[in-house]
């Protein structure tokens, strides 16, 4: 990995880093929060990826199972930290010969669900169901669904093209037992979502994919030795991380922009929620910029701070981070060590970083919404030209596109960032709905009010209907971008919204000539 600056955790936290690092491996609550309650019940990531070894065999095991059955998809049904572990595993390592194609659906988009039910054999196809509560919306959806459409063609052998994953004693748990799952893998409870991408959270995906999942801990171990008690914490490169961020945050460079190659692919949006959901607070918190498209330095601010996870990139004037890899299995420590600095960051911020207070807003409001379907949810709205009219120093665009995320989506809203980018200076954000919700969101509401929140959503030709409920995905993410909308101006946010019609990718087009 990176080379280490022994001075920079010196610069940052003084004598106070050993005491720190000696309270962590204590696992004292009390360096975050006077209650216990999510914190200790909250740190099983110190060291699950040692403690995953043990399951390695098992792991592998059931993989081997689901290769022999003649699975050749493998679908991930979960959202935040169910799913963005597996998403940049997925992008980065990939499938190995012979194993299923692993595919990670989370979206409610009936335009996307619609199109992944049409590309993959339903005959051959796993899915994995994975939620830490059980009760997550979007996960029980898709599985009352796909379950639905496999029944439809395998019949009663349809349990066997299910995994779970999730908490003990949730009601997935008792879901899966009942319903005859092929497995239901019960992790540990003692770690929230956002830092499970070690646990089976992450390695279940993973190893039906046939990835060398023990080669991915034994890169997180080695990150482990490096933070236990004793250790020099000055040649910690999880603690170089918390220091450059801590620097960076007091010299008002808020706007943490990840650049990242193939080898770590889809990082950035791992380490989004991370970010945002730990440190996004009571008006504190950085800003997590990924999959940003490549912009001249002159559009680059003095709140930017460049977090190179690839070592061939490097942004001249710009203050960086450097936890660049060279190989993907290296992702393992690269995981584990951006966990623990933003555990560490939060000790600089007092703030609590496993909890998610704001994010049950959204839900609520949705909820009302889908209880009153004949009320207009969506108040009128500014347009983005007279949103960016708003902009005021150190603000930044977060685009909240509740429309489907594919090449077209992708290369169209890369033309909005960088053509805002070049005309404001603004940094800007991207995150498809219902994802960020489970991400970003936390940060959208709870953190500073420095947000220029601009939400896209869209008409739908079809509407995909969800067994055991009365309304279907149409109206689901509907009332998910009204809820999240609503929500963000209760909260006093600054907002505007762009509904479209017809063709979303030309109307996407106008909108990029209009600014």
């Amino acid at each position: 990995m990176s080379h280490l600056n022994n001075s920079v955790v010196t610069q940052a936290f003084g004598d106070e880093a050993d005491s720190i690092a000696s309270r962590i491996a204590r696992r004292d609550h009390t360096l975050w929060s006077d209650s216990p309650g999510e914190v200790s019940d909250r740190l099983g990531w110190l060291d699950i990826a040692s403690r995953m070894r043990s399951h390695v065999d098992d792991l592998t095991a059931v993989a081997d199972g689901v290769k022999v059955d003649g699975f050749t998809s493998a679908v991930l049904c979960g959202m935040g930290g169910s799913s963005l572990g597996p998403e940049v595993l997925r992008r980065s390592i990939g499938s190995a010969p012979g194993f299923p194609v692993l595919r990670v659906l989370d979206s409610t988009s009936p335009e996307v669900i619609g199109a992944l039910r049409a590309e993959v054999d339903l005959a051959t196809t796993l899915f994995i169901i994975s939620s830490k509560s059980g009760s997550t919306i979007e996960p029980n959806a898709l599985y009352a669904y796909f379950r639905a459409e496999v029944e439809a063609i395998v019949g009663d052998t349809a349990g066997s093209h299910f995994v779970a994953v999730t908490d003990p004693g949730s009601s997935l748990a008792g879901l899966g037992a009942d319903a005859g799952f092929r497995r239901v893998f019960l992790a540990d409870p003692n770690i929230g979502g956002r830092y499970s991408v070690l646990s089976h959270f992450g390695l279940v995906p993973a190893a039906v994919a046939g990835i060398d999942i023990g080669r991915l801990l034994d890169s997180a171990v080695s990150i482990e030795e490096q933070l236990q008690a004793g250790s020099d914490v000055r040649e910690s490169l999880a603690w170089q991380i918390a220091a450059n961020l801590s620097i960076a945050y007091k010299g008002r460079r808020d706007k943490v922009t990840f650049m990242e190659d193939k080898n770590s692919s889809g990082f950035g949006l791992w380490a989004e929620q991370l970010l945002a959901e730990s440190l996004g607070k009571f008006g504190k918190g950085v800003v997590p910029i990924a999959n940003e498209p490549e912009l001249p330095n002159r559009a680059y601010g003095s709140d930017r701070l460049i977090a190179n996870i690839s070592p061939e990139i490097a942004q001249s004037r710009i203050p960086g981070i450097d936890s660049s890899i060279v190989d993907p299995y290296d992702l393992g420590g690269l995981f584990l060590a951006w966990e623990y600095a933003t555990a560490v960051f939060g000790v600089e911020l007092g703030i609590q970083p496993f909890d998610q207070p704001n994010v049950q807003a959204a839900k609520d409001a949705t909820d009302r919404v889908l209880s009153e379907p004949n009320q207009t949810a969506i108040s009128s709205v500014s347009s983005l030209n007279e949103l960016l009219k708003q902009q005021q120093n150190g603000d930044y665009l977060a685009i909240m596109a509740f429309v489907p995320e594919n090449d077209e989506t992708n290369g169209v809203l890369a033309d909005l960032r960088r053509g805002v980018s070049e005309r404001t200076g603004l940094a800007t954000t991207l995150g498809y709905g219902p994802r960020f919700l489970h991400s970003t969101g936390q940060l959208h509401k709870g953190g500073p009010n420095n947000i220029l929140a601009f939400q896209i959503t869209q008409d739908h030709e079809d509407n995909l209907r969800i067994p055991g409920k009365d309304f279907g995905f149409a109206e689901l993410i509907d009332a998910q971008a009204a809820g999240d909308l609503n929500a963000l101006t209760s909260a006093g946010r600054r907002v505007a919204r762009a509904h479209f019609d017809g063709n979303v990718v030309e109307q996407l087009r106008d909108l990029v000539e209009s600014i």
